[in-house]
């Protein structure tokens, strides 16, 4: 569950004290009159609020994803992509991210063996690395 924003916080604690009656289109554009009238001074615990459910939040994703399987490794191609792209970007502005992708594919063809290699072998390094990971996680 996300956290709880400072509004939200707030909003749920008047509602717990005063139970108001009447729509709830009505309550909400009370609340968001009286939220904005607030000083920062009594908006502060609503926004220790949000600072402690936050941290609960990011505690919890962490958790979950040091469960999750290791990450597959970046292709030579990506690899490169990922070292060129502004420059792509920057030789074709306007183009969308899939024509800059064409683009990158186009050069990447034309890159002779020698030029591809420092991205193999990164891709070759990462691989491996993946694997052993990969078998550790099984």
């Amino acid at each position: 569950k996300r956290p709880i924003t400072a509004y939200a916080a707030y909003v749920s604690d008047y509602y717990k004290q005063y139970k108001p009656a009447g729509s709830a289109v009505d309550f909400a554009q009370e609340m968001a009159a009286k939220w904005r009238t607030l000083s920062d001074a009594a908006k502060q615990p609503f926004y220790e609020i949000n600072k402690q459910d936050s941290e609960r939040y990011h505690a919890e994703v962490d958790a979950y994803e040091k469960t999750l399987p290791p990450k597959r490794p970046s292709n030579s191609f990506i690899l490169y992509l990922l070292d060129h792209r502004a420059d792509f970007v920057k030789e074709n502005p306007g183009a969308s991210m899939v024509e800059v992708g064409k683009i990158a594919g186009a050069a990447w063809k034309k890159l002779s063996d020698a030029e591809k290699k420092p991205y193999q072998d990164a891709f070759a390094k990462a691989k491996a690395e993946y694997e052993a990971k990969h078998k550790s996680s099984d």
